[in-house]
């Protein structure tokens, strides 16, 4: 894909680079093309792709990093309450949650065990709530 740089009536094209306005008398100057009002936009969005950005201009959440922070939280969150549960504290918690994640229980291993099931159930959530989420928001 050809992106382009644009210096006042001059546009210039670059490769693998994001196309970026410079117009001077731009108010978006040094953003992307895709959220760029210049005069001359329409001129460089002529083949580009813009299937993540949404009706009103915004981009979408990207599905796989938004999964993945919601598994590192969820399997941090885990293991953090597998070793309190060590010492006496959420035992209660540890014991709801064994019944769901196999091996969690109240030691270092059933902690880690646990912290790796909720990175993969905070993965797999995450995935399809950012999924869910940029699909409503084309509805709109």
């Amino acid at each position: 894909m050809t992106h382009f740089i644009c210096r006042g009536a001059e546009c210039t094209s670059v490769s693998d680079r994001p196309s970026v306005c410079m117009n001077a008398s731009c108010s978006h100057r040094y953003k992307l093309l895709e959220e760029c009002t210049c005069p001359h936009r329409s001129r460089h969005l002529v083949g580009v792709s813009v299937t993540n950005v949404s009706a009103s201009g915004s981009r979408g959440i990207d599905v796989m990093n938004f999964g993945l922070a919601l598994g590192i939280a969820i399997g941090s969150g885990t293991f953090i309450l597998g070793v309190f549960s060590i010492y006496g504290v959420g035992v209660g918690a540890v014991e709801a949650l064994s019944g769901f994640y196999i091996g969690y229980d109240s030691t270092w291993i059933g902690a880690l065990a646990g912290s790796l099931w909720g990175l993969v159930d905070g993965f797999v959530g995450g995935v399809l709530i950012a999924w869910l989420y940029n699909q409503l928001s084309r509805v709109r």
